[in-house]
């Protein structure tokens, strides 16, 4: 999932609209273009302070919900103390990103929610890559 593509903001009254979700929230929302595949599917990056039927964690400091249930609590204020909703995702066939990975094609850094969290997208890059050992 790309985690520093911003998409603007949006009502999460008139997203959750049309997600089918009854809501009365005046809040609006970021949003994060998360990849090309299944761009209107819907995935809630979050810390795992929150958690319902859909939660996964995907270590200590991270967890992924899906699914109406997650936006409803975030809309009321029970949901996650930090999130980022992501739009679609980045995805390949079998055996193909540890192909791209394997020659040194990708930079692999440890999981930081520090970066997943970021208030700057835009910085995001250039962190990482100090956060690797790496200088621009």
């Amino acid at each position: 999932m790309i985690v520093n593509r911003a998409g603007g903001r949006a009502s999460f009254r008139e997203l959750l609209d049309q997600l089918g979700i009854r809501s009365r929230s005046r809040r609006s929302v970021a949003l994060y273009c998360g990849g090309p595949v299944e761009s209107g599917r819907d995935f809630l990056l979050h810390s795992p302070d929150y958690q319902c039927a859909s939660t996964q964690l995907l270590g200590k400091a991270i967890a992924l919900s899906t699914g109406p249930e997650a936006l409803r609590a975030l809309a009321v204020g029970k949901g996650p103390q930090r999130s980022r909703l992501v739009l679609g995702y980045s995805g390949w066939g079998a055996g193909k990103l540890e192909r791209e990975v394997a020659p040194a094609g990708w930079l692999v850094a440890p999981l930081d929610p520090a970066l997943v969290f970021a208030e700057d997208p835009g910085a995001v890059w250039e962190r990482a890559l100090r956060f690797a050992g790496m200088r621009l």
